[in-house]
């Protein structure tokens, strides 16, 4: 299906004069050419646009008229009909809702199996941008580790490390990632309680917990990736937890 489409630039047919293109308020699917012509691009269908110019009587100078042919450039996006989520992304929202249920001790073990599976996906990422076929990058991930693949200290600084990205633990988010992992021991002592009782684990701690295991995961993005991928970075700020 398309989601949306661009209109990158406008031509007449069979020449290599680029007419200027304006954007009208905002919109990324209309533009006009000069004080002329209007153009819009809209998707009807799962694979098909309408293509639509319209003249507008009384302009001060003509360069296009009626009956001439344009050469219209655009960009369409699709979206999968049945995509999932990564479990990352899953865990995060899972998270969030022990959260509005009151139920914060529950939110620590999500918050620390969605960083280890961004993670892991992190490395996949790369290896796959790299050109590895996905069984390929999956063995290469997974030799770094025991019998169920290697650890987050693993990937921050042998796998990081090796992929000629550098050690998280000594780059300049090594106090944020040090957070993580004390973090971390606090959800230790949640999931393997001892005698003691738990304490009292507030909805403002956990709310704040909760943006910055966020945080993190952009700057480790940010560490590891070569490309800009706003969109991804985009997705995942959007998961802060608000009040």
């Amino acid at each position: 299906m398309i989601e949306s489409t661009v209109l990158l630039g406008i031509k007449l047919d069979g020449t290599d004069t680029d007419l200027e293109v304006r954007g009208i308020d905002g919109a990324y699917t209309r533009a006009s050419l000069g004080d002329e012509v209007l153009v819009s691009v809209v998707p009807t269908g799962e694979a098909s646009v309408a293509l639509n110019a319209t003249l507008r009587e009384g302009a001060d100078e003509s360069v296009i008229k009626a009956g001439d042919m344009l050469d219209v450039q655009y960009r369409y996006v699709k979206a999968p009909r049945e995509a999932t989520n990564p479990p990352w992304i899953d865990l995060l929202n899972e998270a969030s809702l022990t959260i509005r249920r009151k139920n914060m001790y529950a939110m620590y073990p999500l918050l620390v199996s969605a960083m280890d599976n961004f993670l892991y996906r992190q490395c996949l990422l790369y290896y796959r941008w790299e050109g590895y076929s996905l069984e390929k990058a999956q063995e290469q991930v997974d030799s770094y580790g025991g019998n169920y693949g290697p650890s987050r200290y693993d990937i921050v600084e042998d796998i990081f490390e090796d992929l000629g990205i550098g050690d998280l633990t000594e780059s300049i988010y090594d106090e944020e990632w040090e957070w993580f992992c004390n973090m971390n021991n606090e959800r230790n002592d949640v999931v393997h309680p001892d005698a003691n009782l738990l304490s009292q684990v507030g909805r403002s701690d956990a709310i704040k917990n909760f943006n910055k295991v966020v945080d993190v995961m952009v700057k480790v993005f940010d560490h590891i990736w070569i490309d800009n991928q706003t969109a991804l970075l985009k997705s995942l700020v959007s998961y802060r937890f608000s009040r």
